[in-house]
């Protein structure tokens, strides 16, 4: 079993993406594609109060007409975001995924 400390150390890219509530999310959607990436989190102050994906896009915002251009990151991201610690291992993370149908990209 491994933690989830080792799996992470292993990535090439350790950068965290993140970007502003209040930013329209076409400007999201540009970064995750800049950075091959389809999630990015949302933090207001020290606290990361969502995660936006580009699963949201197309579910809450696309489908339902919403404009990119003019719909802030907030109306369409998650929240709260479930996380776990740096010593959990991989197996426990991988049920949790399971149970609460949660996605990952590498």
């Amino acid at each position: 079993m491994k933690p989830v400390s080792t799996i992470l150390r292993s990535k090439p890219d350790q950068v965290i993406h993140t970007i502003a509530p209040s930013t329209m999310m076409r400007e999201a959607l540009e970064a995750m594609a800049y950075h091959d990436i389809g999630a990015l989190l949302v933090p207001e102050g020290e606290r990361i109060v969502g995660i936006v994906t580009e699963r949201d896009y197309a579910r809450k915002g696309a489908l339902m007409g919403r404009d990119s251009h003019e719909t802030p990151v907030s109306a369409l991201m998650t929240a709260p975001v479930m996380y776990v610690s740096l010593q959990e291992s991989n197996e426990n993370c991988m049920a949790l995924m399971t149970e609460h149908r949660l996605r990952h990209r590498r």
